[in-house]
């Protein structure tokens, strides 16, 4: 679902449920993760996606060999997140 922030009404809704599964919900902003080049990937329970800014679509990007249990973040190149008690992270260069 996304907004404009100007006129705060919705312009466009994606179930993601059936196709990706989950999103994680523990620190949920951050499984919205801006990379320097302004793209924009998704953290889910099982995988990572990334959102084309152009038409609103989610597009599968890694099927993961374990949860995602916290929201990520962005450092040179790699986006770290939790699953569990061990800490990930992935290449998106």
């Amino acid at each position: 679902m996304y907004l404009t922030l100007k006129t705060k009404k919705i312009i466009y809704k994606y179930e993601t449920k059936s196709e990706f599964g989950y999103s994680v919900s523990s620190q949920s902003s951050s499984s919205f993760i801006l990379t320097d080049d302004n793209r924009i990937f998704v953290l889910f329970v099982n995988s990572i996606a990334i959102l084309d800014r152009e038409n609103f679509k989610i597009k599968f990007v890694k099927k993961l060999p374990f949860s995602v249990s916290n929201g990520g973040a962005y450092i040179d190149g790699r986006i770290y997140f939790a699953g569990s008690s061990r800490i990930y992270s992935f290449s998106v260069k």
